[in-house]
């Protein structure tokens, strides 16, 4: 049989696929969101990101962290990300590691090591231009824990 459909015909076609595939969407977006992270934050590049389980921290690995509430609060004063949108941070040291600030003997601006490696430049100023806060000193990475560290930009 060769049956031609007529415009309202396939818009009927075309709403039931359409519907099809959003239903098919809903029952898998509980495991797409658990599994992929889209990133809105400059911090690291733009896009979406596949995360697995993790099986042990180690340097480089991305990871997705929910700060601590006076740190959400200051992202969300500052419109960085969406209300309660979580991070996506590269682990930059590990149970036992040190990361440091130094200063320059002669500039006022600050360096990031880690096991006295150096970083990168420590940002006085968000994309804003409102001052930022930064740790001062250097820090051990206690047992259990790791130090989420920021993109440096090329």
């Amino acid at each position: 049989m060769n049956r031609k459909f007529n415009f309202r015909q396939k818009m009927v076609v075309t709403l039931i696929l359409l519907l099809m595939l959003f239903a098919s969407l809903g029952i898998a977006a509980p495991y797409m969101r658990a599994h992929y992270f889209i990133n809105l934050s400059s911090s690291m590049p733009y896009g979406i990101y596949r995360i697995k389980k993790p099986c042990g921290f180690k340097r480089g690995d991305a990871v997705i962290l929910h700060p601590p509430k006076e740190v959400a609060d200051e992202i969300e004063k500052r419109h960085w990300l969406p209300k309660g949108w979580p991070l996506l941070k590269y682990i930059g040291a590990v149970e036992g590691d040190t990361y440091c600030t130094k200063s320059s003997l002669f500039a006022v601006s600050y360096s990031f090591y880690i096991n006295d490696e150096y970083i990168g430049p420590v940002s006085e100023r968000d994309s804003q231009g409102l001052p930022l806060t930064h740790i001062k000193g250097c820090h051990v990475v206690k047992k259990n824990n790791f130090f989420a560290r920021f993109h440096v930009h090329q």
